[in-house]
């Protein structure tokens, strides 16, 4: 069973017979954010305010998600959108190394590291836009949860992820490894 097609083709490029596997898509509980708290509380615990457009990202912080390419995104869209805030979610093997490229890119008052959370339904629920940098994907439930809660969203085109979004339909799709492309495409949305 391959989660995607993209997986699927991994799995014959490695010899498997392609009729021996069959895509099942990974499926997400559409109603595991019917009920959730009220969100004042993150705006107390992370300083938020009401007016930066608040991007966010949930994924292990590890280096096929690609969030060294997002950081780096970051102070183009700070050109345009000075005041964004983005939110990393999630911990992993990489967090050193990523605190401390955004110290090296001077963003640190506009990235905030939120580390592991299971409120994630209230974080997409302030967040205005949900970025995947992703350089390789299987598919992605986190993006599968940001689209459920209707946000727009920026993503690569990495393994399964076309699947999921379409390009200009569902999303907006960047090249992987792109931090400009990445970029751009926060800038269109924020701006749309």
């Amino acid at each position: 069973i391959a989660i995607s097609n993209a997986i699927k083709n991994i799995l014959i490029e490695a010899g498997i017979s392609q009729d021996k596997i069959n895509v099942v898509y990974s499926g997400i509980d559409t109603k595991k954010f019917d009920s959730m708290s009220d969100t004042r509380y993150l705006y107390e615990e992370f300083n938020l305010s009401e007016y930066s457009p608040i991007i966010g990202t949930i994924a292990h912080l590890t280096d096929h998600k690609g969030h060294k390419y997002l950081l780096n995104a970051v102070p183009e869209v700070l050109k345009i959108f000075p005041n964004s805030l983005f939110l990393i979610i999630g911990k992993g093997e990489l967090e050193e190394a990523l605190k401390k490229q955004v110290k090296e890119l001077d963003i640190t008052g506009n990235v905030i590291f939120t580390g592991f959370r299971k409120d994630i339904g209230e974080l997409l629920s302030i967040m205005d836009l949900f970025v995947l940098p992703s350089r390789l994907e299987g598919l992605c439930t986190s993006l599968m949860d940001a689209m459920l809660m209707k946000l727009p969203v920026v993503a690569t085109t990495a393994g399964g992820i076309p699947e999921v979004v379409m390009d200009k339909e569902t999303g907006v799709l960047a090249q992987p490894k792109n931090p400009k492309a990445l970029a751009d495409a926060i800038i269109q949305l924020l701006s749309n």
